[in-house]
């Protein structure tokens, strides 16, 4: 009798379902919602410095879900976002490291998960780029910005930084390879920073005098000045140094 009764229990599940009335559907068990975190404009990678934003998605949830959010990450500061779906992280001093966010969704029923994470590599810089750029200012103020340019160099710590200098149509003898050497001075005595990471380039003339500040990957295809920007030699009015005022001559006695 064994075998007729596995073949009419077959047919009962093949058979298709039909209720009484008065009678419930079985219970079916609701899929869980997914919850995945984007890196918006992450791409491969955080370039440290920039802030880093964090997005939490949820799929499949009801129509009368109302979730809550908290956040953590394994480095950085969330500046922005604590409890929302989206934070954001700064990711200064972070270099060559990584940020693991973490969510965890209240709400969810039952056993669903309810945490998802998203681990985004921070990294130094991904292609040159203009740290400052500033004219004929007084030196006190070219220090101030030259310190600036020194703490990020500090912060990025196998960058090198570039000092580009294009005097103006109206400058003085060697004015370009005196403001190099003036800058690259300043950041490597005063500054700290080792004379071996700071390159000076003389970019040639522009209408005005003009100092860039770029910082660079290691190894790094060396920048070069911008040939479009520039003037020829022959336009530019060379002003001769103030003269030195003489000093009296010694009277022999």
């Amino acid at each position: 009798m064994r075998p007729v009764l596995c073949t009419l229990t077959l047919l009962l599940a093949l058979a298709p379902l039909t209720l009484e009335a008065g009678t419930s559907a079985p219970h079916v068990k609701p899929e869980c919602p997914a919850i995945t975190i984007e890196c918006e404009k992450c791409l491969d990678a955080t370039m440290q410095g920039d802030p880093a934003t964090f997005t939490v998605k949820i799929n499949g949830a009801d129509a009368n879900f109302r979730p809550g959010f908290n956040w953590t990450v394994s480095e950085g500061t969330i500046i922005k976002g604590q409890g929302t779906n989206s934070i954001t992280v700064d990711t200064k001093g972070l270099a060559d490291r990584q940020i693991t966010a973490t969510v965890e969704v209240s709400g969810i029923r039952g056993t669903c998960p309810k945490t998802a994470s998203f681990t985004r590599k921070i990294i130094v810089s991904g292609h040159p780029r203009k740290f400052d750029e500033y004219g004929d200012i007084d030196f006190e103020d070219e220090k101030a910005r030259l310190d600036n340019f020194a703490f990020q160099l500090h912060e990025e710590s196998t960058a090198v930084g570039y000092i580009l200098v294009y005097a103006g149509r109206r400058a003085r003898v060697n004015e370009a390879e005196k403001r190099l050497d003036r800058a690259k001075n300043h950041l490597v005595n005063e500054r700290g920073i080792q004379a071996s990471r700071i390159v000076t380039i003389d970019g040639g003339y522009r209408e005005e005098l003009t100092v860039e500040l770029w910082a660079l990957p290691a190894n790094f295809p060396p920048i070069e000045p911008d040939a479009t920007s520039t003037i020829d030699p022959g336009e530019v009015e060379i002003i001769p140094d103030p003269a030195q005022p003489k000093r009296p001559r010694k009277q022999n006695r």
